[in-house]
């Protein structure tokens, strides 16, 4: 089979790294994807970013983590984002039952630029989902 994703690597990788997700992404900003608009291909490569973000942190994350942190990062991603919208209780939910919630705060946190004020914890859904107080105050008022 040849196709243009043939030419591109030399073996399929597994999964997407951060590294192909890097590469796919650089061929999105300088090809014209067919049958698609450019809105949804600039929306692939958004979706792309968060994949590859994601897989950097699959090791550290139980399943649970990993949904709310690639459905985290796609919301502040998105336009409706920039309304004001929050984050939905699905992903809070997940959050809640995942065992890295400690992993998924500093992660929060650190899109943030590491400094969580009340707004970022709202937005984030931090006060429904962090089980240890102790941990949800160090955020807070560190």
């Amino acid at each position: 089979m040849h196709s243009s994703y043939a030419d591109f690597a030399d073996e399929e990788p597994e999964t997407i790294t951060e590294d192909v997700a890097t590469q796919l992404n650089e061929l999105l900003a300088t090809k014209k994807v067919p049958l698609i608009s450019s809105r949804e291909q600039f929306h692939l490569a958004d979706i792309i970013e968060c994949v590859g973000t994601v897989e950097k942190h699959r090791r550290s994350l139980d399943e649970n983590g990993v949904r709310f942190l690639l459905f985290f990062r796609q919301h502040f991603l998105h336009p409706s984002h920039h309304k004001g919208d929050l984050i939905s209780w699905r992903e809070m939910t997940w959050a809640f039952h995942s065992d890295s919630q400690d992993i998924l705060a500093d992660l929060v946190s650190r899109h943030f630029q590491g400094r969580m004020l009340w707004e970022h914890a709202r937005e984030s859904g931090l006060f429904m989902w962090m089980t240890d107080i102790t941990a949800l105050v160090s955020y807070l008022f560190p």
